[in-house]
């Protein structure tokens, strides 16, 4: 099984270890740590994104363009 948890350094503390124990008692387990993309400033780093994105902010807060999705 694999489990992703994405936490600022900040808020690490004694008791995400206890969660990891009780999630996986008696296990061996592998703890990758990789530094964590800023995807909203690769997604504005694009000047066709930058513009189709700030365009998409705009119209939901002026509420046009909206997408109804049904939900079973």
């Amino acid at each position: 099984m694999i489990t992703t948890y994405t936490v600022n350094t900040d808020e690490l503390t004694s008791s995400f270890v206890s969660l990891l124990k009780t999630s996986y008692p008696g296990r061996k387990v592998e703890i990758l740590v990789q530094e964590v993309e800023d995807k909203t400033a690769y997604l504005l780093g694009q000047e066709a994104n930058r513009e189709r994105l700030l365009r998409v902010v705009e119209d939901i807060k002026a509420g046009k363009n909206l997408v109804s999705v049904p939900f079973p």
